[in-house]
């Protein structure tokens, strides 16, 4: 006896008429010889079937009539619109939280690229402070020299414009050290993985 829940069985004379049946058979049965071999049914409340006819034929070989076998297709209706509400529910949310986490990733990714940026801005403004001061007084020596008529105190004056160039010479050195210093930082920060 066939007795699984959701499927039905019956068999057909060549007719149409039903001889036999085992489960619950669906309202939009039709009494006639199916002419397809695989049927989707759909019943006057929503429910659909899914059904096979299969042709039987004698020992010699003459058909003698139908056999359909049909399965309730309700749980899996059901699975596929859970499945939609879900797809149509959690997609938004699955993007919003893709493009939230990128959006934080993106900001932690360029926080040393900021802070490489802000010490370069003060780097740029250390540097112009300290060249001004020897270089103005570099530029009022190169005017006193120039009014000045005595030998000793040009040369009074080339010693001052000697210390600030090497004044200057020194923190160009010191421009250069720190400036070989941050790109080893960098350098390293570039290749050290996330």
């Amino acid at each position: 006896m066939f007795q699984q829940e959701g499927y039905y069985l019956r068999f057909l004379n060549e007719s149409g008429r039903v001889l036999a049946t085992s489960g619950e058979q669906p309202n939009v049965l039709k009494r006639f010889a199916p002419k397809e071999f695989w049927q989707v049914l759909n019943c006057s409340k929503g429910d659909r079937f899914y059904q096979i006819s299969l042709l039987l034929r004698t020992n010699s070989g003459l058909p003698w009539g139908y056999l359909q076998i049909g399965r309730s297709l309700k749980e899996w209706d059901a699975y596929l619109n859970t499945l939609r509400l879900f797809l149509f529910l959690g997609l938004p949310f699955a993007m919003l939280l893709v493009g939230g986490a990128s959006w934080w990733l993106a900001g932690v990714a360029m926080q040393p690229i900021y802070q490489s940026y802000r010490q370069m801005q003060q780097f740029t403004s250390d540097a112009a402070h300290e060249l001004r001061t020897p270089l103005a007084v570099i530029q009022s020596t190169v005017e006193d020299t120039r009014l000045a008529e005595d030998l000793p105190e040009v040369n009074q004056n080339l010693d001052i414009i000697e210390r600030q160039n090497i004044r200057l010479s020194r923190l160009v050195k010191d421009l250069l050290f720190i400036c070989r210093i941050e790109q080893q930082q960098i350098s390293t920060l570039a290749h050290k993985p996330l």
